[in-house]
This record gives C-alpha cells, structure tokens and sequence, in this order.
C-alpha cells in the first residue's frame, strides 16, 4: 500500500436518509471499518447540512450513552441488543468522536472541519 501517513479520510453521512441514532451507530462503525482497512484516520463528516432543519441530539458531539438510550427505543429485537452492546466496544476503546455537520451550499462547517483535520495530526489537539 502507498504511504498515506498525512492522509485522512472523510467518511459523509447523508442525514436525510435516515434520521435515527442507530444509523450514526452503523456510521462510526463504517467509518472505522474504512480507517482500519486503509490504516489512515477517518473522521466522520454529516454532510448536507442545509437540509436538516432540527439538530439532532447526536449530530454536533456524538454522546453514545445517549445514543444508546435512543437506540433502545427507536428499534427493538436482536439488532437494538447488538448496536447497544457495539456502543458499549465504541465507549470502551475508540477515543472521543466529534461529528463536524457540512454544507457545500452554505458552506456551513467548513471551517470546523478544516480544523478538525488539522487537530487528527496535530498533538495539540482533543477530538471533542
């Protein structure tokens, strides 16, 4: 594989296409599967923020001990017992996650990411 050492991904999330925290659950999950793949840091990004007009409660700073909560009543049955015990690995081994919302329209977060990028290779910086 190329170096990619002062590479980082972006993996977008499209909120429109499902509104439920089981879905950021699934898109860290993607997202890590990509940065274990690659070997290289992915920060996930909600792109098209224009379009989502009520700001979700795991949209700016992922709390997954409340995304968890939410996921237990939004579905029910095996796949709810299986993303709550994958919040349980995220909030055990994968450091702080912060969601940065984008618009290419607005141009909403652009900066918010540029910073987010510039803290992944950074040491003076905390993700959250």
């Amino acid at each position: 594989m190329k170096n990619l050492a002062s590479t980082v991904g972006l993996y977008l999330v499209d909120p429109t296409l499902s509104p439920f925290a089981s879905e950021a659950v699934i898109s860290i999950l993607m997202g890590l599967v990509v940065q274990l793949r690659l070997d290289i840091p992915v920060l996930p990004v909600m792109s098209k923020a224009d379009l989502i007009k009520e700001k979700s409660s795991y949209s700016l700073t992922l709390e997954l001990n409340k995304v968890k909560d939410l996921v237990q009543t939004e579905l029910k049955g095996v796949i709810s017992e299986f993303i709550v015990k994958l919040v349980a690995v995220f909030i055990d081994y994968l450091p702080p996650i912060r969601i940065v919302r984008v618009s290419s329209k607005t141009m909403e977060g652009m900066e918010d990411l540029y910073s987010l990028i510039h803290e992944t290779f950074c040491t003076c910086g905390d993700l959250t």
